[in-house]
């Protein structure tokens, strides 16, 4: 049986993470493990969880998305996602594997961005 790379998804705009969701969910190599709306919840979880993947948007009810990589145990593969573009990153002194900038021109940027995080765990 293949591997699934399990996978979290922190969104704080609710009609944009169910789109993700749907579009993530069509994906065989990963699972989502959990999607938080509130930077808070997602910080309880990933002192305890690391998950392979960890897409994120950049602002998440008051806090830095990347600042929560740093929470985390290990280090996932990490797909920034803003409508900010992606010189934003520069603001912060994380690695991350894709940038997506909001609005989605297709959902095979995701595709394509879980597909690079695979690939560097493989």
């Amino acid at each position: 049986m293949k591997k699934k790379f399990s996978c979290v998804v922190i969104e704080d705009d609710p009609a944009f993470l169910m789109m993700l969701g749907i579009a993530m969910r069509k994906l065989t190599d990963i699972e989502i493990i959990a999607t938080f709306d509130k930077a808070f919840e997602a910080m309880s979880f990933l002192q305890n969880e690391t998950p392979d993947i960890l897409v994120t948007d950049i602002n998440v009810q008051g806090h830095k998305g990347p600042e929560l990589v740093s929470l985390c145990a290990t280090h996932p593969q990490v797909i920034v996602i803003s409508s900010h573009p992606e010189t934003i990153m520069q603001e912060y002194s994380i690695a991350y594997t894709a940038y997506i900038q909001k609005p989605l021109s297709t959902l095979t940027q995701i595709k394509d961005a879980i597909d690079l995080c695979i690939k560097n765990l493989s």
